[in-house]
C-alpha cells in the first residue's frame, strides 16, 4: 500500500510538470505608449504624458497631453507710431489684417491659441470717430452700447499649464487721462498683451487666461 501511494504521487507530479502554463504578460515599460491614446479634443490628440513631453511642432503639452495649437496674429491699424493701442485685432487668418489695411506686428504669430482650450473668447466691436475698436471678452461679459458682438474667436486655457509652454495673456485697459489726453483717444479701450505691464500704454486689468508661446 505504501509503494502504491508513492507511485500515484510520482504520476501526479509528472502530470503537473507537463501541464501547459498561461502565457506570461510582457511587462509594460514607461516608454511603451501604444495603448495610451485616449482620443481627440478639438483636433488635438490627447496622449500620454510620455508622448506629451515630445509633442510635434504643431502641438503643445497641456497638463501632460499634446494639444493642437492655432497661431494668432496681432495686427495694428495704420496710425501714428506710439498710438498702436488705439486699435489692435487678434486673428487666426492674417489675410483679415491685410483686408483691413492693418499690419501684422512682428511678422508672425503673437501667441498660439489652443484647439481644445477650455475658455472661449468673443470679439466685440464698435465704430467711433477714431476708427473701429475691438474687445476680446469672456462669454459672460458684455461691454454694452455702442459695442456689438461679432462672435466667438479662439480658445485659451483657464489655468497655467506649465512653463515654458504656456504664457499668460493680460487684459490691458487704456485710460486717456493717464496715457494720451489727445482728442483721438478712445477711453477705456481694452486690448490684450503678453506683457504684464501692458507695454507702458495701459493698466493691467488681470489675466484673461493662458496660451502657447509662438
Amino acid at each position: 500500500m505504501k509503494y502504491l501511494f508513492l507511485i500515484i504521487l510520482s504520476w501526479s507530479l509528472q502530470l503537473a510538470a507537463c501541464s501547459p502554463k498561461a502565457p506570461t504578460q510582457p511587462e509594460r515599460s514607461f516608454a511603451d505608449t501604444s495603448q495610451n491614446t485616449f482620443g481627440s479634443n478639438g483636433g488635438g490628440s490627447l496622449e500620454s504624458s510620455v508622448q506629451a513631453a515630445n509633442c510635434p511642432a504643431n502641438k503643445v503639452s497641456v497638463r501632460g497631453v499634446c494639444q493642437g495649437i492655432i497661431p494668432v496674429y496681432r495686427c495694428v491699424a495704420p496710425i501714428p507710431v506710439g498710438k498702436e493701442y488705439i486699435n489692435r485685432i487678434y486673428v487666426t487668418d492674417r489675410t483679415e489684417c491685410a483686408q483691413a489695411n492693418y499690419s501684422v506686428e512682428g511678422g508672425g504669430p503673437y501667441f498660439n491659441a489652443l484647439a481644445g482650450g477650455d475658455k472661449q473668447l468673443y470679439r466685440w466691436y464698435t465704430n467711433s470717430p477714431t476708427g473701429f475698436h475691438h474687445y476680446y471678452l469672456q462669454p459672460e461679459e458684455d461691454p454694452g452700447n455702442p459695442y456689438a458682438k461679432e462672435g466667438p474667436v479662439w480658445k485659451i486655457s483657464g489655468s497655467d499649464f506649465g512653463a515654458p509652454a504656456s504664457a499668460a495673456i493680460y487684459r490691458c485697459i487704456h485710460r486717456c487721462v493717464d496715457y494720451s489726453p489727445q482728442a483721438a483717444c478712445s477711453d477705456n479701450q481694452q486690448w490684450i498683451s503678453l506683457d504684464n505691464s501692458c507695454e507702458g500704454t495701459g493698466t493691467n486689468g488681470g489675466i484673461l487666461g493662458y496660451v502657447g508661446r509662438p
